[in-house]
């Protein structure tokens, strides 16, 4: 039997490290997370029903290393967004549709932060 061909990889250890580097940095996307976060949060404030304006006033938008959150603290946030019909209160989803008309931006930014990290394995 004879043998195949070989194949010598050259700079092995810088590849090896450029692609560590690279795996980190899409492990870790807080930032990220967090304006995506931020972004739909202002969507989402923006479509709240207002009577006091407390309920537009209580979202939050964050990121952590693997999501980017929406929250909206009032009390009432959740009966007001889905609705209970037991006490006659229509659903109002304002986040839903903020982040149904956000998607587009939002897969932007993150479209971004990927060619961004592209970029840097090109210039390792």
């Amino acid at each position: 039997m004879t043998a195949g061909p070989s194949v010598t990889v050259v700079g092995e250890k810088r590849l090896a490290a450029t692609m560590h580097a690279a795996a980190a940095d899409l492990r870790d996307m807080a930032e990220t997370n967090a304006k995506a976060g931020r972004f739909l949060t202002n969507r989402a404030r923006a479509r709240a029903p207002r009577r006091s304006g407390r309920l537009a006033g209580s979202g939050r938008g964050r990121g952590t290393r693997n999501e980017a959150l929406v929250e909206f603290t009032a009390p009432y946030a959740g009966p007001i967004h889905f609705g209970w019909p037991a006490r006659h209160i229509a659903a109002q989803p304002f986040a839903a549709q903020a982040l149904e008309s956000g998607t587009a931006p939002v897969l932007g930014l993150y479209e971004s932060e990927l060619v961004s990290i592209v970029n840097k394995i090109k210039g390792a």
